[in-house]
Order: structure tokens, then sequence, then C-alpha cells
């Protein structure tokens, strides 16, 4: 039996009934949340599906309803889609609380989600499959989806990385590859406790560019081969993502497979800076999404569609309240180090790379694609203002990192 436990508005609106094929605002889990409820019913399984998106940090929920291309995913699969805005304002500009291995599922942000997932399960009118419930997101929102999916994977039938790093890692280790994947493997099986066995049914879809020059790109790889390992899935094949869907897909990818069929993915996309990949046009990468090539909603919604193989489980269990199984060690992980730092989060145009060290935020101006960040520390540096940090201020060295991305930004 499953066990399950901002922009930020002036008012804290209470729930209402989402509108088909509109979004709406609700109040659950105790975030503001964005709902799309779709017209279409579920195309698999007993129900419609649900996506958790987590944005990262000094971004808001709001981004993915105005550029994250997901209606057209939910309409097709019979998705539907809540993207919360981090609790209380986050550990720091709006970061998600992945950092380090101490996590229990009823500490740091674990219980808001665990208690979204609870509440929408509940709401009649939305007819959601349990057995159809996948949660992702970008950079720390990307990093807190493995967490929680390696906290309740029987909650969570599968898990989307968007440039996202590995589960267990610390402030210090955004933009530098800090952990292998059988070191992640064993932070994942350590955090699922007693729902262990539930890890080898979960899918996974990890994706990142090649002008990410935020969270290190060698992640991708850390998390895929974790996930296949947990899904003991050893055989890798080729994707094509010229086939994809989206406006001028072009990059690498690769699948792991069982004997069932696909279960990880991982997908390279060319010329993709730190962004959410929506794939709706031409454009720049404004508030952390890319317009340009593979639209990761569609690929993500047909995946876990395809290949989750809980949809011909049976009875799906309730969504009652999780037990909290303890925090554990931290495997040999970097120490949480007190209060996180937040993650990388800076959207990257196609050229020159910018430094790691964190650029202020953008104002939300489409003109200026290159401007909007999602403010992190990476690989120790401090970040910049407008960026995220645990503890302590930046030197006088990191601001003239700042002032040189301020300066020399391309678009």
């Amino acid at each position: 039996m499953w066990k399950t436990a901002c922009i930020i508005t002036l008012a804290c609106l209470a729930p209402t009934a989402a509108a088909a094929g509109e979004w709406s605002t609700r109040t659950a889990g105790g975030m503001d949340t964005r709902l799309y409820l779709p017209d279409a019913a579920g195309a698999v399984g007993s129900g419609r599906s649900l996506l958790v998106l987590l944005h990262g940090c000094t971004q808001a929920n709001d981004a993915f309803v105005r550029r994250g291309n997901l209606e057209p995913a939910a309409e097709a699969w019979g998705m539907v889609v809540a993207a919360p805005q981090v609790p209380n304002g986050g550990v720091v500009l709006g970061c998600w609380d992945y950092y380090g291995a101490n996590h229990s599922r009823t500490t740091r942000h674990s219980p808001y989600l665990l208690d979204l997932v609870r509440d929408l399960l509940a709401d009649g009118s939305l007819g959601i499959d349990p057995n159809q419930v996948y949660i992702a997101g970008l950079s720390s929102g990307a990093g807190e989806a493995v967490v929680m999916g390696c906290l309740a994977p029987d909650v969570f039938a599968g898990v989307g990385v968007n440039a996202g790093p590995a589960v267990g890692t610390s402030q210090q280790q955004a933009g530098l590859v800090g952990t292998t994947a059988a070191a992640a493997e064993t932070v994942c099986r350590q955090l699922a406790g007693a729902a262990e066995a539930d890890l080898a049914s979960q899918v996974a879809s990890i994706i990142t560019g090649t002008a990410d020059y935020v969270v290190a790109q060698g992640y991708a790889t850390v998390n895929a081969e974790m996930y296949a390992s947990l899904a003991s899935a050893p055989d890798a094949s080729d994707l094509d993502v010229t086939t994809l869907e989206g406006y001028q897909p072009a990059g690498q990818g690769r699948v792991w497979s069982d004997a069932e069929g696909a279960r990880v993915s991982r997908i390279v996309v060319q010329g993709m800076g730190h962004a959410f990949p929506a794939g709706s046009g031409s454009g720049f990468e404004v508030e952390f999404i890319a317009s340009r090539g593979p639209a990761w909603p569609a690929y993500l919604a047909r995946f876990f569609a395809e290949h989750n193989p809980r949809i011909a489980a049976g009875p799906a269990p309730d969504a009652g309240v999780p037990e909290d199984a303890g925090p554990i060690a931290d495997a040999g992980m970097a120490a949480d180090g007190g209060t996180p730092a937040p993650d990388a989060g800076t959207p990257q145009d196609a050229g020159t790379p910018a430094p790691d060290a964190g650029i202020p935020p953008d104002g939300g101006s489409d003109a200026d694609a290159g401007a909007s960040v999602d403010g992190v520390a990476d690989a120790g540096l401090a970040p910049a203002a407008g960026g995220c940090r645990g503890a302590g201020a930046p030197g006088a060295w990191a601001w003239v990192l700042v002032l040189g991305v301020v300066l020399f930004r391309r678009r």
C-alpha cells in the first residue's frame, strides 16, 4: 500500500475545480500550484496521468504556463500537470531543497510534495490514475524530483531530470560532477527504505544541453546510469533526437532497456543552455525555457505512458500520509553544510559559455533572452547578486565574474 504524507500571490487561494483544457490556480500540499486539466481522458491505464513539474531557482512556476508548451502533450496523453511554487520562498531565492542525502518523507520539502499528490488524487474531478504519477523538474527542481523519486518510489512511477545534479550531492558540486552512478544509487536505495523494491519499476528521462555551463553536463550520464542500474536495464541503444517532436531538434540520445522495453532515456540537446526544452518554435531562451529543440513535454508524456510497467499493475494503492523512514547517512557524499546553497540555474544561449558563478536574475523581459537566471553556487564558487548561497557573502573576485557576465552576455 502506498503511503504519502511561490510566484507568491497576495492571498492564499482556496481549491477550485480546474476548467477542462485550461490552467487554474489552487492550493495543493500547502503550495500555490498552477494546474492544467486536459479535456482528454487518460490515454492508457485507468485514468489520467499526473505530472508534478518543479521550477528552478529564481524561476516561477508560471514560466511553465507561459512558455512550457505543456498543453499539447497534456491533451494528447490525458495528462494533468501540477506546477507548484516552492513553499516559503525556497531555501534561498526560490530553490528546492535537494541538497545532501539527509532526507526523509516528513522533512524539508518532501512532505509538501507528497501532500500535493495526496490532495490531487483525492480530487475525483481530476480522474488521476495513481499508477501514473510522475515528477520532473529543472535544475534544483530536477534535483528535488530525483530526491522524491528515491524517497517515494511507491508514489512516483517516473522521474524527469532536466539539467539536474545527482542525489546526495552538495551545494559545492553543481558545476562539477561530485559523485558516481554507483554512489548515487546507494543513496537512492537508502532513501527508499521499505519502498526500495519499487525503484525497479520506475522509468526515467534525463535531458541536458551542450551549452549548459551551470549544472555539469556529466550529471546526465550519472543519473541515466543510476536509473538504468535501479531498473536492471542493461541494454543501451542510440536515440535519433532529430526524429523527436519540437522545433529543429538536434543532439544525441541514448535509451536503456530491459526485456520488456525502454526504461531510461538520456538526451543531450545540441546548443541548449541551462533551460527547460519546450520545443515550441524559434526564439531565444527566456525564463529558463528554450523554444528551439525537442519538445520534452511531448517526449516525456509519451515515454512515461508507453513504458511505465505499473499501468497494468492492478488496483492502485491509496495516497495516505507516509510514515517517516528517518534521515539517512550521507553515504560518502558531501555533507549538507547547514543551510543549502541554491542550485544552478542560469539559462544559456548557444553561444559563448557563461561562467559558473551565477548571474543576477532577469526581470522577465522577452527581449533580453540571456538575462533570465536561476542563480546558484557552482563547484564552490560564490554566486553573484541574485544568486544563491547557503552562508556568507561572495568575495570580491566573484563580483568581478558577475561584471564579466553582465558585460558579455550574448542575448
